[in-house]
């Protein structure tokens, strides 16, 4: 660096026309020292590994979720039968099926009660009818149990009413992608 410094002692600057250097760049000996000088900020690559650490967290988190819903269903292995006791019928709206009156979905409601272990327990489930034939009040259906926890049920035809282990999965994977493409980007721009 000595020896850059020397160079820029060295030059003649009162007689640089400065109207004919358009960047700060073009002067003689400047933009050498600088890019010497030039080191990537330290803060920018622990806010990426902070951000790093923050998503692989959401995503474990998701993971576990699915997880812990995964056993719960694998739980319930005592087939019992209920009796449809309560139903309504309606239409969920998916924004996903499009602007069109098809994104409009028959659904139904429904409400059972069984008998296990010499209780009674209700539960609540709700069907897409369009995939399934609608529940029928006063008809009996099979469905699983978990026998250290009779309240807790497995509706093969019900839609999984909890989605939030789905959701922060995604939301973590998508955290991780733009987290890389930020981490690239900063790599690829401290290189040039």
């Amino acid at each position: 660096m000595n020896n850059d410094l020397e160079k820029l002692k060295g030059f003649d600057y009162k007689n640089l026309d400065v109207s004919s250097v358009k960047d700060i760049r073009d002067i003689p000996g400047i933009y050498d020292i600088s890019e010497k000088d030039r080191k990537p900020s330290k803060g920018g690559f622990i806010v990426i590994i902070v951000l790093y650490c923050i998503a692989v967290v959401v995503l474990m988190a998701g993971v576990s979720q699915n997880i812990k819903t995964a056993r719960q269903n694998a739980a319930c292995t005592e087939l019992v039968t209920g009796v449809c006791v309560k139903e309504y019928q309606g239409e969920m709206y998916f924004t996903n099926r499009g602007i069109d009156a098809n994104n409009r979905v028959p659904y139904q409601d429904f409400k059972y009660e069984y008998e296990y272990g010499g209780k009674k327990h209700t539960v609540m489930g709700r069907i897409k009818t369009e995939n399934y034939e609608p529940k029928v009040v006063g008809e009996t259906y099979g469905f699983y149990v978990d026998p250290r926890d009779p309240e807790n049920v497995y509706i093969p035809e019900a839609m999984n009413v909890d989605v939030s282990g789905k959701i922060i999965t995604y939301i973590g994977g998508f955290m991780i992608v733009m987290v890389t493409v930020m981490a690239v980007t900063r790599v690829l721009k401290s290189r040039l």
